[in-house]
C-alpha cells in the first residue's frame, strides 16, 4: 500500500475479519459507506457484520481461488510414502483445495495421506476447517501472519526427530 501512496491509519491486531471490527469499531458510524475489496472464498461474516452496524457495504470480489489443474504423481508418492514432513494451510481454501486434489488424484482418503505429515495453520479459523476435515493440527502461528507460521515450522522442526531433516 505504501508503494502505491495509501497509508494504513489502523493496523488490525487479528489477521481476521474480526481484526477489522475490533480495530476500527469506534471509528464506524451508520450510515458511513465501506468498500470490501476482497477473495471469492472470503467468509461473509465481515460484511454481514458491517450492515448490522448500519454501514453500507459495497463488497467486491477482487480475485478468484481456482485449483490447480495438472496431476502430480510425484507429489501423490510422496505423501503415500511419508516424504512430506509437513504441509502448511494459509487459509481455509487451501485446506478444502489440497484435500480435493488429493481425493481427485488418488485412491487413498486424503486426511489418511496427511496423517504422517505435521499441519501447520495460519490461524485459529483455518485449524479449524482443518480439524473438521479429519487432520491433525500439529502447530499454529502465533499470529495469523506467514512470519508467524514460519517462527511455527521453525521451532517445530528444532523439536523433530533427526529423519525430519532429510
Amino acid at each position: 500500500m505504501r508503494e502505491r501512496g495509501i497509508a494504513a491509519e489502523v493496523l488490525k491486531e487479528r489477521y481476521q475479519a474480526e481484526g477489522l471490527v475490533d480495530a476500527y469499531g469506534e471509528q464506524m458510524k451508520p450510515g458511513q459507506q465501506v468498500l470490501l475489496p476482497r477473495g471469492d472464498l472470503a467468509r461473509d461474516w465481515l460484511p454481514r457484520q458491517l450492515k448490522e452496524m448500519g454501514l453500507g457495504v459495497t463488497d467486491i470480489k477482487t480475485y478468484e481461488t481456482v485449483l490447480a489443474g495438472e496431476d502430480d504423481d510425484e507429489l501423490m508418492k510422496l505423501f503415500e510414502e511419508g516424504g512430506i514432513h509437513a504441509v502448511t494451510f494459509t487459509s481455509s481454501s487451501t485446506v478444502t483445495n489440497l484435500l480435493r486434489i488429493l481425493e481427485k488424484m488418488g485412491k487413498t482418503p486424503p486426511a489418511e495421506l496427511l496423517r504422517d505429515s505435521a499441519v501447520a495453520c495460519i490461524g485459529p479459523l483455518t485449524a479449524d476447517t482443518a480439524r473438521k476435515a479429519g487432520l491433525h493440527v500439529s502447530m499454529m502461528a502465533k499470529e495469523a501472519t506467514i512470519d508467524s507460521l514460519v517462527e511455527a515450522l521453525c521451532e517445530w522442526n528444532k523439536d523433530e526427530p533427526r529423519r525430519h531433516r532429510d
